[in-house]
């Protein structure tokens, strides 16, 4: 499987590998620490790195051997801390800017940190931090608790069920995986999806990781719980609420990590926002009281102003706001902006809108919720719409359904339609059929299908 994150995984299992290639404090060191108020249950299980393995990427000079200085420069910078368990440090010096520029010294201060892993970065006011693995340039402050307690793969390889939420569907959580691959694994046999599951759970069991991660130039602010999760280089963490089982993939790919690296497409979390068993790729937004479960969102996308996304895949640039979409996989340029539901959908062509107080979410039978929904590229749900399940409109694209309608359950197969309330009763027909013209929005309402032209060209562009 070709995947970046996997080869990550697999180093990042190894980490513990580290302190075979450290050497113990002097005691000239210990007491160097102490004075500056830092407490420890056992000292001789807080390492050094070795000189052969310092830095290869950044500026900080070897250590000093064992009988030199009495007092060694890149310890000054840890005061008022405890340390328990199996502690590795790599030094501390310099300064770290931050995602807004202001400037911070690298240390450790008033931290209770357990069983990690220190590279040149700049800690404060952690009240707990356990079995993590920090890189350079990272700053982590105000944080309440970010742990990693047990073997993980940060949600890498789960399970969701797109569509129908009977199961009968799954795709798998996996770094390098398009919509093309989601919809492609979506589609196949029961006895075909058992098949990758019995490969993917083989897989993740060689690769679980006991640390936590944070990769270089991450920047974490004011979140108070963050468990299990995976946090790569340059993403953003401002006043974020809980996140858990996570991973926040990094733009920056090649070569090795400096804490003066610029990452330009980092992911913010911010303000209140809730991840958890989720995969956020690079150059993302989730914040606002956001939450997101049990999903993927793809680069671009973002969920803001107390939207959800759950057991779903975000594809590029489409962006959720206030509203619930479940149990669906939405293509590129969709606008969800309002109060509005989407759910077991199959809709990878994306390009289309979700108006306020739409209900594209009628799967529920009485019984199960065993049916499903197909847009078509463009589709329009205007206000207040609802519609009922199963529906097709995969032969339907660029279809606008108009303010108040109710559908009923059809497959409909009518390009740049509008579906509108019948002009008027006709006794031998249903009350519930609707008045439907073909071709009415490329007749009728061309400047809206040239202004999402060029409204999907520049947010690809």
């Amino acid at each position: 499987m070709n995947s970046r994150f996997l080869s990550e995984l697999k180093s990042l299992a190894k980490a513990g590998d580290k302190f075979n290639r450290a050497r113990a404090l002097t005691d000239a060191e210990i007491e160097q620490l102490e004075r500056n108020a830092n407490t420890c249950s056992d000292w001789s299980r807080v390492k050094i790195i070795s000189e052969a393995d310092a830095f290869k990427s950044s500026t900080i000079q070897a250590f000093p051997p064992p009988n030199l200085p009495l007092q060694n420069p890149l310890l000054e910078n840890i005061d008022h801390n405890h340390f328990d368990g199996d502690i590795l440090f790599s030094g501390f010096q310099g300064e770290i800017i931050g995602p807004d520029g202001r400037v911070w010294h690298a240390g450790v201060s008033r931290c209770r940190i357990k069983n990690s892993i220190l590279r040149n970065c700049c800690l404060q006011d952690i009240s707990r931090m356990e079995n993590m693995v920090v890189e350079a340039g990272a700053i982590i402050m105000q944080v309440g608790d970010i742990s990693c307690s047990e073997p993980t793969t940060f949600s890498f390889g789960l399970p969701l069920h797109p569509g129908t939420e009977t199961g009968a569907r799954t795709i798998w959580i996996l770094d390098k995986a398009t919509l093309e691959d989601f919809m492609e694994t979506a589609s196949l046999s029961l006895e075909k999806q058992k098949e990758n599951e019995s490969i993917i759970d083989t897989m993740i069991t060689s690769y679980k990781s006991a640390y936590g991660f944070v990769g270089a130039g991450a920047k974490i602010f004011a979140t108070p719980i963050i468990h299990s999760c995976y946090i790569g280089a340059g993403t953003i963490i401002s006043g974020a609420g809980t996140l858990r089982n996570s991973i926040f993939l990094s733009p920056f790919d090649g070569g090795e990590s400096t804490a003066d690296t610029s990452f330009d497409s980092s992911s913010t979390i911010s303000d209140g926002a809730q991840v958890e068993s989720s995969l956020i790729h690079s150059n993302t937004t989730v914040q606002s009281s956001a939450k997101v479960f049990h999903s993927i969102l793809l680069p671009k996308s973002s969920v803001a102003l107390g939207g959800m996304v759950s057991h779903s895949v975000l594809g590029e640039n489409t962006s959720v706001q206030k509203g619930e979409i479940t149990a669906s996989i939405v293509g590129p340029s969709v606008g969800f902006h309002h109060q509005s539901l989407l759910i077991a959908a199959l809709w990878p062509e994306g390009r289309g809108n979700i108006g306020y107080g739409a209900n594209v979410g009628s799967n529920h039978t009485g019984k199960k919720p065993d049916q499903e929904i197909r847009p078509g590229e463009g589709n329009f749900f205007g206000l207040g719409c609802s519609i009922k399940f199963p529906a097709n409109f995969e032969d339907a694209p660029y279809s606008l359904f108009a303010t108040g309608i109710t559908t009923m359950p059809q497959r409909l197969r009518f390009p740049f339609s509008l579906i509108n309330q019948p002009a008027q009763i006709i006794s031998e027909l249903s009350p519930g059929i609707l008045e439907i013209f073909p071709g009415w929005t490329w007749a009728e309402n061309a400047y809206s299908l040239v202004r999402r032209s060029y409204k999907n060209q520049d947010n690809f562009f």
